[in-house]
């Protein structure tokens, strides 16, 4: 995965995996989001423009967080804590992830 922004264009782009290029699908998914997508119909990236104006802080600095699932004495794995409630009984992931 790399990340980079453009603070001359303000836009963040975050790509989840190369493509060929001229092989990507751009759809708008929102006025400052645009979704890339690779010839196989899987997402490639996601750019957001005027990202700063999303940002909480100075863009020139980015925070990566990694979470490893943890696997618990009953040998059940738990993912990460978020704020949904929403979670299936058959898997320990948020009912949104899945």
């Amino acid at each position: 995965m790399r990340i980079t922004y453009d603070p001359t264009a303000d836009a963040m782009y975050i790509e989840f995996r190369r493509l060929a290029p001229g092989t990507a699908e751009a759809r708008e998914l929102g006025p400052e989001l645009i979704a890339n997508y690779g010839p196989d119909g899987r997402i490639a990236g996601l750019e957001i423009l005027d990202a700063s104006t999303l940002a909480d802080e100075d863009l020139t600095r980015l925070v990566l967080e990694v979470f490893r699932p943890v696997k618990e004495a009953s040998g059940a794995v738990r993912g990460p804590r978020t704020n949904s409630k929403r979670r299936s009984r058959k898997s320990p992931v948020p009912a949104a992830a899945a």
